[in-house]
This record gives structure tokens, C-alpha cells and sequence, in this order.
């Protein structure tokens, strides 16, 4: 962590993740004038177990993760918010859950909203999921609102969001099979068999 100002540069190796204060003294005062307190947010572990999950590293992701939630309390939603992310790939969803709602708790954003939005899907809590993503509009979420409304057995409403995620990504492998079995569950034939040609291409493309 480096702090400038414009006659000094601070540099502190060593912090462990959190918030931290620092009283900065004006060399042109005199030493009884009033300091000015700065924060600032350390972030070292999180940042390192960050790398380790991107690389698929997962046993040093935990590990430096954990070291960062011993420290940071509710100062960030990212260590929480990375920690249910490294749970869930390995399918620890209750865990995960818990951490997701830290999160969510803490700062509620796209990613933490979307995340808990994720696991409440593979939880089967369809309505909740779908409550939480609603008003985001993008690529993931409409993805997600196609799976849980497929789920709940909306095929309209899970259409309207599969063909938004489709216009966006042709290549949504899943999204084109819940596609599929909709069209099947419709008996419609040409629809249905318009979508397999496209995922056979997809696999065949591979």
C-alpha cells in the first residue's frame, strides 16, 4: 500500500486487510497543529487470493481468502463476495450461500446481487432468484431469468429472456438446450430442430 503526498511517499508492505488510519502532520506547521486523519483500505491477501482463483488455484485461494476475512470485517463486500464465488466451484452451496448474503449485505452491487442471485437458482429458490436479477439488464442476468422461469414452467417468459441471451451470445450452449426443450414441451418441430442444428454446429465447431 503506497500513500503521496506531495513532499512524501509512504509505503507499508505489511498490512493485513482492512481499513487503516493515518494521521499526516504538515512539515510547515508547527508539531501541535491538528494532524489530518486519511483512511484507506488495504486489500493485499484478497488481491493475491484473487490471482490464485483466476489461475484456478483453488487450495491457495481459500487459503489466502480466509487469511483476508479474519481481518477486514464489513470494510469491503470482495473477500465475502470471493469466497462464496470459490465455494461454489466446489459445489459447497450452503457455505457459499452464507458468504453471497455477507456480501450482498455489505454493498449491493451487480456482481454481489448477481452471485446470490446465481445460488439461489441452484438452490431452487426460483421466485428469489428471479426478485433479486429482474431489474439488472445484461447478458448474465437475462441468461439466469430464462433458467429459473424455465424452472417455474413460464416457457413465455423464459423464452423472452433465452432469445435476449441468445441475441447476445449465439453461443450459449445452454441456453440454446433449454431452448430445445421448450420448443419440445410446444410441439414445434421446425423451432425445435432449428435449434439443434445450431448447438450440433457449436459442437461440431470445437
Amino acid at each position: 500500500m503506497k500513500y503521496k503526498t506531495s513532499n512524501k511517499n509512504m509505503t507499508f508492505d505489511t498490512l493485513e486487510d482492512g481499513k487503516w488510519y493515518i494521521a499526516l502532520q504538515c512539515e510547515k506547521d508547527n508539531l501541535f497543529s491538528i494532524p489530518a486523519i486519511k483512511t484507506f483500505l488495504s486489500l493485499r491477501n484478497y488481491e493475491k487470493a484473487l490471482k490464485a482463483y483466476n489461475t484456478n488455484d483453488l487450495t491457495l485461494a481459500n487459503t489466502l481468502i480466509d487469511i483476508s476475512l479474519s481481518t477486514i470485517r464489513n470494510d469491503s463486500y470482495k473477500p465475502y463476495l470471493l469466497k462464496a464465488e470459490i465455494l461454489l466451484k466446489q459445489n459447497r452451496i450452503t457455505d457459499a450461500l452464507n458468504f453471497a448474503k455477507k456480501a450482498y449485505n455489505i454493498n449491493k452491487n451487480k456482481n454481489t446481487i448477481y452471485t446470490l442471485a446465481l445460488i439461489y437458482y441452484k438452490i431452487k429458490q426460483y421466485k428469489k432468484s428471479i426478485d433479486l436479477i429482474h431489474p439488472i439488464k445484461n447478458e448474465k442476468t437475462y441468461a439466469l431469468l430464462a433458467y429459473n422461469y424455465y424452472h417455474l414452467g413460464n416457457f413465455k417468459k423464459a423464452k423472452q429472456y433465452l432469445y435476449k441471451t441468445l441475441e447476445k451470445n449465439p453461443k450459449n450452449k445452454k441456453a440454446l438446450q433449454y431452448m430445445i426443450e421448450i420448443q419440445k414441451k410446444e410441439n414445434n418441430k421446425f423451432l425445435s430442430e432449428y435449434f439443434k442444428k445450431q448447438l450440433r454446429k457449436l459442437n461440431e465447431s470445437e
